[in-house]
């Protein structure tokens, strides 16, 4: 969300179960596994967020992939 939280609602009932905070910017993805143990998000941040929803939603484990540009050689290119 915009707001820069993951909710976690019961669809049945229309309420909302827990709200998932960490991120620092917009979320635009998330993904839920199989058997609803663990979702993963993914925010303007840079970050992934696995959440843990079987035991603690609020646990989870930040994944910071290496920049696009890692490892690029940023220096101009020599003049031909």
């Amino acid at each position: 969300a915009f707001d820069r939280t993951v909710r976690i609602w019961d669809v049945a009932s229309g309420t909302e179960l827990s709200e998932l905070q960490g991120h620092t910017d917009k979320i635009f993805g998330v993904a839920i596994c199989a058997d609803a143990s663990r979702a993963v998000s993914c925010s303007w941040d840079a970050s992934l967020r696995v959440w843990d929803l079987s035991d603690n939603p609020t646990d989870h484990q930040v994944l910071q992939p290496p920049s696009a540009t890692a490892g690029v050689d940023k220096r101009p290119a020599p003049d031909s």
